[in-house]
């Protein structure tokens, strides 16, 4: 049978090949019985795979050929069954090493929540500059775009500080400093958006056609992290110090 002659090969690999060299010997000396064909196989098998086998066993005379076709597993010529057995093994084990494990998830949590715990902190810290730095930059253009309006509609623009955190910009029409009936005045509330930001003012400018500006002021802007200052220059030139 075909099989025999694998069982053979594998036996001789166990490192048996004196009893079964016998016996392929024997099989290939049996007569053929009347009227049946002979199969060469299991002769050319034993013959072939035994004396390669054993010039492969040879420790002096090994080639590194059979050397790494020994480490590969080649040698033993392994079945079907046995191939696809072992592929399985395999994918099992990628697949159970895939993941992470309990342990390895709380060891990430606790980093997690240290590193938490230390920028928190500091970035609360830094939260009212932050806010007073908005303030800040959200007068100077109200400022800047007043400025820039009374250029473009050619008559005064004048902004008015009416407490602490409160302010309107008055588009005065007819150039008179107060705010009739048809003129438009928008009001400003700075804690809106930044509650905890307060300002003073030293005067109410009023910018003029050509950019400039007339009742100059210094705004000065608070919170617990400190204070901000934008300056009116008589060129109508808005900056922060």
């Amino acid at each position: 049978m075909p099989g025999q002659g694998l069982f053979l090969i594998q036996e001789i690999e166990k490192g048996k090949p004196s009893e079964r060299v016998g016996l392929c010997s024997r099989r290939s000396r049996r007569a053929p019985s009347p009227g049946v064909r002979q199969s060469r196989e299991p002769k050319s098998l034993c013959n072939a795979h035994t004396a390669w086998l054993s010039g492969c066993r040879k420790k002096r005379s090994e080639s590194p050929f059979c050397g790494n076709l020994r480490k590969m597993g080649f040698l033993s010529f392994p079945d079907f069954k046995t191939l696809q057995g072992t592929r399985q093994r395999a994918c099992n084990t990628m697949n159970s090493e895939s993941g992470v494990t309990l342990i390895e998830l709380l060891v990430a949590c606790a980093v997690l929540g240290i590193m938490a715990a230390i920028a928190i902190p500091g970035y609360m810290s830094m939260m009212p500059g932050m806010r007073l730095n908005g303030a800040t930059r959200m007068v100077a253009g109200d400022l800047m775009s007043a400025r820039m309006s009374a250029v473009k509609e050619n008559n005064e623009y004048k902004v008015s500080f009416i407490n602490d955190h409160q302010y309107k910009i008055l588009d005065d029409d007819n150039n008179d400093g107060i705010a009739d009936t048809e003129e438009t005045e928008t009001p400003k509330n700075i804690q809106n958006e930044y509650h905890d930001v307060s300002f003073s003012s030293t005067n109410n400018p009023i910018f003029k056609p050509r950019g400039t500006a007339t009742n100059l002021a210094t705004i000065t802007l608070q919170n617990s992290s400190g204070n901000r200052n934008v300056s009116i220059s008589m060129a109508g030139r808005v900056k922060i110090d």
